[in-house]
């Protein structure tokens, strides 16, 4: 028939992208998608993708799609891969975006009051950067433990046998700047 013989004539469906992943910074980013189609196509995003991930196809034959990554404030990476897939035919290429977390050093307990007696104590610490340590004040340092340690870093501390409360401080410095925590500790008073 007539419509068999239009179908044999029509051109086998063709979907090129120019590239399949993009790295993303954690502030967000556009990354353009050229298409290369010989009929029209759809772009599909992930529903778990769908909040921080937004399309558009556009040039001037419909030949671009530009993919708008928002801003990542979380602690984790995230990745998504979005379809380019052609109407009405069963081929498809992927696009996979990979976005970058927010780096961040979160201390908590940053700032505490310490007897006149001597002891440890524990600073807990949340970080997916590397950070060093520096310790601001001499009668403080900091206690290697043996047990596997990821998120509370322990600290010893002199006794304070002035009649002066005393203040140390302990920085913890990373790409991302620098957290202070400030120990102050009590004056031995005898009555």
């Amino acid at each position: 028939s007539g419509c068999e013989l239009l179908d044999l004539l029509k051109p086998a469906p063709e979907l090129i992208i120019n590239k399949n992943e993009f790295e993303v910074p954690s502030s967000g980013d556009r990354c353009t998608v050229t298409v290369d189609a010989n009929y029209e196509f759809d772009v599909v995003i992930p529903e778990d993708a769908a909040e921080w991930i937004k399309s558009n196809i556009s040039g001037t034959d419909g030949d671009m799609v530009i993919l708008t990554i928002s801003p990542n404030k979380g602690y984790d990476g995230r990745t998504a891969e979005v379809t380019i897939k052609l109407k009405n035919y069963d081929l498809s290429e992927t696009v996979t975006i990979v976005q970058k977390q927010t780096d961040a050093v979160l201390l908590d307990n940053a700032d505490m009051v310490l007897s006149y007696e001597a002891g440890t104590f524990t600073i807990p610490i949340s970080s997916n950067i590397p950070y060093e340590v520096t310790i601001i004040g001499e009668w403080i340092s900091q206690v290697d433990t043996k047990a596997m340690v990821t998120e509370n870093l322990v600290f010893a501390y002199e006794g304070n046998d002035t009649v002066s409360d005393r203040v140390a401080y302990i920085n913890f410095k990373s790409i991302k700047g620098t957290k202070r925590a400030t120990i102050r500790q009590e004056p031995h008073i005898v009555d």
